[in-house]
C-alpha cells in the first residue's frame, strides 16, 4: 500500500494540485449565516430576525423510534422564558467548471483522470465545508474545543455537527429549498435541481448545530 502511495497516489494529486491551480477550474466559494430558532418538538423553528414574534421558516425532523429517541430539534433549546438559540446554515462548492472537466474526461473515455479528478473536487469541496465550519465554531467561541490535530478533526474532534439533508438526521431533500431561500446560495453559484440536488454536484450544504453532546445518528 505504501509503495501504491508513494508512486501512484501522491504523483496523481500533485498533478491534479498543478492543474488546477495553473488552469483556474475549482474556483471555491461559500456562504454561511446565523440565525434565531428554537426547538418545538421535532420541529425547529426559524426566525428571519431576532425580535420577530412568529418563524420564517419551519423545519421537522424524524425522531429515533427506539432509545435513545434522538431528534434534530433536541440539539437546540425549545421555546419559552430562556429564549432563543442560534441556528448556523452553510453551503459551499468548488465551482461549475470542475463539473465540466470531469464531463470532458468521460466523454473522452478516460475514465481514469475522470475518477481522480472527480473525487478530487469532492474531497476539495469536503475540505472546504470543514474549512468554514471550523470558522463557524470559532464565531461562536466553541473553537478551543478542537482537536489539536488534523487527524483528530477529521474524526470529528470538536465541538458540534453539521448535518446535510439527505442523510438520517434530515433526510428530506425538499428542505434544501428552505435553505437557499435563506441563505441566497445564487450569489456562489449554487442551484437546485428538480430533484432538490446541489448543483455544481461538488457542493456541500449543512445544518450546524453547536450543542456539546450532538452525534451523528440513524433513524
Amino acid at each position: 500500500y505504501q509503495r501504491l502511495q508513494r508512486m501512484e497516489v501522491d504523483p496523481a494529486l500533485a498533478r491534479l494540485k498543478r492543474s488546477a491551480r495553473e488552469k483556474g477550474w475549482l474556483k471555491p466559494a461559500a456562504v454561511r449565516g446565523w440565525f434565531s430558532a428554537a426547538a418545538d418538538g421535532d420541529r425547529l423553528l426559524v426566525y428571519a430576525d431576532p425580535s420577530d414574534s412568529d418563524p420564517a421558516w419551519t423545519f421537522t425532523f424524524p425522531r429515533q423510534e427506539s432509545s435513545p429517541r434522538r431528534c434534530l430539534s433536541d440539539y437546540f433549546q425549545g421555546r419559552g422564558p430562556g429564549g432563543r438559540d442560534v441556528l448556523g446554515m452553510m453551503a459551499v462548492t468548488v465551482g461549475a467548471e470542475a463539473t465540466e472537466q470531469a464531463r470532458t474526461l468521460m466523454q473522452a473515455d478516460d475514465y481514469r483522470e475522470y475518477l481522480l479528478l472527480h473525487g478530487f473536487a469532492v474531497e476539495t469541496a469536503e475540505a472546504l465545508a470543514e474549512h468554514v465550519h471550523r470558522r463557524m465554531r470559532s464565531e461562536l467561541g466553541i473553537g478551543a474545543d478542537d482537536a489539536p490535530t488534523a487527524e483528530g478533526v477529521i474524526r470529528c474532534g470538536y465541538r458540534g455537527r453539521r448535518y446535510s439533508f439527505g442523510y438520517p438526521a434530515c433526510p428530506e431533500l425538499a428542505d434544501q429549498r428552505i435553505m437557499a431561500e435563506m441563505l441566497g446560495w445564487e450569489r456562489i453559484g449554487v442551484s437546485l435541481s428538480e430533484e432538490c440536488q446541489l448543483h455544481p454536484e461538488q457542493s456541500v450544504s449543512a445544518v450546524v448545530a453547536h450543542h456539546p453532546e450532538a452525534e451523528y445518528y440513524s433513524v
